[in-house]
């Protein structure tokens, strides 16, 4: 047996893991507060762990960016180090070698980093988290403005140098929270929640940067630890809004006319309609809703606006068109990246706040559809923005974008959207699973996946088997540490006409509220659920208005939470073969009439390829029947058809 010197870096880690252990064990739950309290209360990172197809997506997720991020670029590497501690005009993004890009994109890959390395129960991944967030929480002082720990707000010339800049590290710092606040959750880590508390206690900072997330993130802080300096921030912020000179307010009011120009920014403030800066506004509008001092009404307008923005921007992939600016639904239109990861985390965020199934829908629209197409099979290029149909991928800029922004490639400049697509499977494993506040579990959205959590003093595991969006039917194997009631709820997706439910193969009813219904007994060990959720081919129609109204009509076909899409050979990611076909049109009428599902077994090993895909469409076109797949295994695809001119 060999003896071990402690250093003094191995006493001083001892010491922090030993002061965590002397909390109460309440600090890791999320506090309530003295406003409207979430429908569903999310779990922490790890207690839900992806199994089956999911698993395997995750793991080629880490293999590929999630993992590896730092080799990709030096903005990564640097991000959040101490070879990162920008001054003056480098506290904006505008320098491409020391600007702040570096932070923001590191605050979006630890967000999926954390969450990925406690879901893989990965050591060696939690080894570099740690790391990673030592450099600051070690450097943490009640004086730092956010998480720039090396500046001093008490100097008034370096709040000024967060103004100059737009505070576009202090837009960061809020996004930085997430993975801080991820990590807390995860270990314990009194740090943790130490310097989100310093971070999040001065008003000031609120009102810095290009977008509100510093309120959003302030709401999470204050309910993990409930410091009163926290809180009073968040009052006075509240006590302030909605200021009309501030164009990121927008949202917190009711939905006024927005301009929707194709493929031009002339003559109008980008920032009042891009999809990023849309998103976390609404975020911070949603959240502090529930404040105590927040407006109930605020969450109202977000949903208002909502609906009015996905009115004329929803894409059948299930995100808004967003290039970078919200426009007319298209199958030439695009969708940034990061607007794909933005939006998911969104429609989370209703999920548990409101409670309501559709949200649930949503997300997996999103995720199976715009998240899987953001990158490759092998998750290791990817694309700036993604568009329906990609038949010819031109080099050109959209909005903002860069010409690049259509190729699959290894980064894309800037590197926001590279690392955004860290972000949202780590975010839809986390939310599989949420919480009632009668002691309930309530699964929000299906896959594959191992639950493990606590239900008072019980520990409750579930099992989920399932091949699902890319198979109907799922098991739940549902194993108290002892025979416990508690309500189980499961979502009924809004698209599925005749859902069955059993419990221990006894058939119950599906009546539910708000997209749920409540399976309420005394739980044994070994208890089964099982449901089926059947698929049929739905047809979507639509009218492409960006060249102007009428519009040119387009028809996309889905089954279940899947869009469909023609594969289209290619030399690579980026290049058809000569010669393609690529000119099908459709009759929704014939479509609807004879499309047709073709179910396969699911391969061994999972991966988002045409030839693995377990199910398949059959649809008729103007030149003969062809086959389709599912949308985001195809790199090369149309998925938003014209018309037949009898179908006009």
């Amino acid at each position: 047996m060999q003896t071990r010197i402690l250093t003094r870096s191995d006493v001083k880690k001892c010491a922090w893991v030993l002061l965590g252990m002397l909390l109460s064990s309440s600090a890791l739950a999320v506090c309530p507060d003295s406003g409207r309290q979430p429908a569903l209360e999310t779990l922490r990172p790890g207690d839900v762990q992806p199994a089956g197809w999911l698993r395997d997506w995750c793991q080629t997720a880490k293999d590929g960016y999630l993992g590896r991020l730092d080799e990709i670029d030096e903005h990564f590497r640097i991000a959040w180090t101490t070879n990162c501690m920008r001054r003056g005009k480098h506290l904006h993004w505008g320098d491409a070698h020391r600007g702040s890009w570096s932070a923001e994109g590191g605050a979006y890959w630890f967000d999926g980093l954390v969450r990925l390395a406690w879901q893989l129960d990965d050591d060696a991944l939690k080894d570099y988290v740690r790391k990673r967030l030592d450099t600051v929480l070690d450097r943490m002082h009640p004086h730092a403005i956010a998480f720039l720990h090396w500046l001093d707000r008490r100097d008034p010339a370096q709040i000024e140098e967060m103004c100059v800049s737009q505070g576009f590290s202090v837009w960061a710092s809020a996004l930085f929270s997430r993975a801080v606040a991820a990590y807390y959750r995860a270990s314990g880590d009194p740090r943790a929640i130490r310097a989100l508390n310093w971070a999040f206690n001065d008003v000031r900072f609120f009102e810095f940067g290009n977008g509100k997330a510093f309120p959003a993130a302030a709401w999470e802080v204050y309910r993990l630890g409930r410091d009163p300096a926290v809180g009073a921030a968040l009052d006075d912020w509240c006590a302030k809004g909605p200021d009309d000179k501030f164009i990121t307010w927008r949202y917190a009011h009711s939905p006024t006319h927005m301009e929707f120009k194709p493929f031009t920014q002339k003559d109008h403030d980008w920032r009042a309609q891009h999809g990023v800066l849309a998103c976390e506004t609404a975020l911070s509008a949603l959240r502090t809703s529930f404040w105590r001092t927040g407006k109930p009404e605020w969450g109202e307008n977000v949903l208002a606006w909502r609906d009015y923005i996905l009115g004329n921007c929803l894409q059948p992939t299930g995100v808004p068109v967003a290039d970078e600016s919200f426009g007319f639904a298209g199958p030439d239109r695009g969708t940034e990246t990061c607007t794909v990861a933005a939006d998911i985390h969104l429609n989370i965020e209703f999920l548990s706040l409101f409670g309501r199934g559709c949200f649930g829908d949503r997300v997996e629209r999103a995720l199976f559809n715009a998240g899987a197409a953001c990158t490759t099979a092998e998750f290791f290029k990817h694309v700036y923005v993604q568009t329906p149909n990609r038949t010819v991928v031109e080099n050109r800029g959209d909005f903002t974008c860069p010409v690049s922004a259509r190729y699959y490639l290894k980064k894309n400049w800037p590197l926001c959207c590279t690392a955004s697509l860290c972000r949202y499977l780590p975010d839809f494993v986390q939310h599989l699973w949420m919480k009632t506040p009668d002691g309930g579990l309530v699964a929000t959205m299906y896959a594959p996946n191992v639950l493990t959590t606590s239900l008072g003093k019980e520990t409750v595991c579930v099992r989920t088997e399932t091949d699902y969006p890319f198979g109907e039917t799922l098991k739940l194997t549902v194993e108290p540490s002892k025979p416990l009631s508690f309500p189980l709820k499961l979502r009924l997706p809004g698209w599925c006409a005749a859902p069955a439910v059993a419990v221990n193969g006894k058939p119950v009813r599906t009546a539910g509220t708000d997209g749920f219904v409540s399976l309420v007994r005394t739980w044994t060990s070994g208890d089964v659920v099982t449901f089926t959720f059947p698929m049929k081919p739905v047809v979507e129609t639509g009218l492409d208005r960006n060249k102007g109204d009428p519009g040119v009509p387009w028809c996309a076909v889905s089954a279940g939470p899947l869009l469909f899409a023609r594969h289209l050979e290619g030399m690579d990611e980026n290049t058809l073969r000569p010669n393609l076909k690529t000119d099908w049109r459709l009759n929704p009428s014939a479509v609807a009439a004879e499309a047709k599902l073709v179910w396969r077994t699911m391969p061994g090993k999972w991966c988002w390829t045409p030839d693995r895909m377990p199910v398949r469409m059959i649809v008729p076109t103007d030149s003969g029947k062809i086959e389709l797949v599912p949308y985001g295994s195809a790199n090369l695809r149309l998925s938003m058809f014209p018309v037949t001119v009898d179908a006009r």
